[in-house]
Order: structure tokens, then sequence, then C-alpha cells
């Protein structure tokens, strides 16, 4: 047993001087992994787990997307695991979004595009958020709306109008994810954005775009200040003008003014 313990002792010594030596460049995915389950798992060799966690959710990127409670189904993995991967995700998300100087100032469709990206960094849901701006696109605050199951979140209009207010927003863009799929505008998607829009417009307040975001590629409804195609400084966010586009027509648009955001149903 000694003699296995120093084996393995060795193994991670290695792994970590690698590491500091080039960070993970050459690192394969489950060897990235591996060196992640060391600080979870001190005194076993966890090779043959990071192979199983990447054989079981498909990639690298999937294991840190997984739920808490299918990291939990996996064999070997404990609740210190799956809290560390749940941990690094929400930890780059955050880093992601506070990334140096945070641009306050949101007028290019860039920093808009890469914010809206960086907001899903892990997320397994679906989520839908509110960029508020003031007058002259500083931003005031982001805020989360609501968060559904994979294909399904819910939120009136009148939760835009509060939150809009108690900031003195001039103008908000939506942002929510497809946690799988393509982002791709929904008939309900295209009917809920048109109806908000007109109930904004009626307080004052501007909704410039509604943005859809999957993995790493983002699509604004409207076009708008988003509708330039553009690849992402310093991330591989992009927004993607391959996609099928959806036709906005005057029969999208909703009537009552309380028609809540169902999200998706075949998103």
């Amino acid at each position: 047993m000694s003699g296995n313990g120093d084996i393995h002792a060795g193994h991670r010594q290695r792994m970590k001087e690698r590491f500091l030596a080039n960070g993970l460049e050459g690192f394969s995915q489950h060897e990235a992994i591996e060196l992640m389950l060391y600080y979870a798992i001190p005194r076993r060799d966890v090779n043959e787990l990071s192979h199983r966690l990447i054989e079981r959710f498909g990639s690298y990127n999937a294991v840190f997307d997984a739920d808490y409670e299918d990291l939990l189904s996996v064999e070997g993995i404990g609740e210190n695991a799956a809290i560390l991967f749940k941990l690094m995700a929400a930890s780059w998300r955050k880093y992601a979004l506070n990334d140096g100087e945070k641009p306050f100032l949101y007028d290019s469709p860039q920093k808009i595009g890469n914010y809206a990206a960086r907001l899903f960094i892990g997320a397994s849901v679906e989520k839908l958020y509110v960029m508020l701006f003031d007058n002259k696109m500083m931003l005031l605050d982001t805020v989360k709306i609501a968060e559904g199951a994979v294909n399904s979140v819910s939120a009136p209009p009148r939760v835009f109008v509060e939150k809009a207010f108690k900031k003195n927003a001039a103008s908000i863009v939506l942002i929510h994810n497809h946690p799988s799929g393509l982002p791709n505008a929904s008939d309900d998607d295209i009917c809920f954005t048109h109806n908000l829009k007109s109930v904004l417009k009626g307080v004052g307040i501007d909704l410039i775009d509604h943005v859809i975001v999957s993995g790493k590629y983002y699509k604004p409804i409207f076009g708008g200040l988003l509708g330039e195609s553009h690849f992402a400084s310093r991330a591989n966010f992009a927004y993607d003008p391959n996609l099928d586009s959806n036709d906005i027509r005057e029969a999208d648009l909703a009537v009552a003014a309380d028609v809540p955001y169902k999200g998706d149903k075949d998103s």
C-alpha cells in the first residue's frame, strides 16, 4: 500500500509541476480533470475517474456544465468533488465578468455580446437576465429575472418595469440562454419580446434587444445594436450569422401586456 501511495504521490507532484511550469497547455482533457480532482479526493488514484467523467458527459466543458445531482451519480464522485466542479464553473464566470476594469460603458456590440455569453458559463438550466442602462449606455446593473428548467423560464412584464424603475434605467437588454441547441429565437421568444418592447415604450423605457446565448454563440432577435457579425475580443464568444434567421412579422406581436415570458418549449 505504501508503495502505491508513493507512486501516486510522485505522479501527482509531477502533474502539479507541469501545471506550474506551463499552465494547462499540453494537458489532455482528462489530465486537467484529474489535476482538479486531487483537491477533492486527496488519497485515491483519480485517473480512471477523470476518464469516466469525460465519457459520461462527453467533453471537458460538459463536466463543469453538468448538474450537481448528475455529477453525484457518477461512481467515485462525492459531495466535495461535485461542489468543486460547480465552484470552478461559477468562479470562471465571475472572473470573466470582472476581468480587469469592468467596462461599464457598453457602446459596442462586442461588449454586450461578450458580457451576455459570459453570464452563462457553467449554466445547465435556462436563465433570464436584464441589463439596465442609463441614456448613455452606461451599465447600471444586471439582474437575474428568472431561472427554470433546461428549457423553461417565466416572468411577467411588470417585473422588468419594476427593475428598470428601481435603477432609473433608460433602456434595457434582455439576455437568456439555450443550455442545449442553437441560439435561435422561438415563437414564444419573439412574441414576448415584441410585447415587452411595447409595454416598456409606454412607460418611457427602450428595449434595445433580446440576446439569446448558446455555448459560445449569441444571437439577437431584433438585430439593431447587435445585428452585425463579429468575433469577440479576448474570447471565443461570437455572433453566428449563419444560423437560420427568424422573420419578425406583425402576427408575432403579442396582444395582452400581462403575458408572461414562458421560455422555450423546444429550444
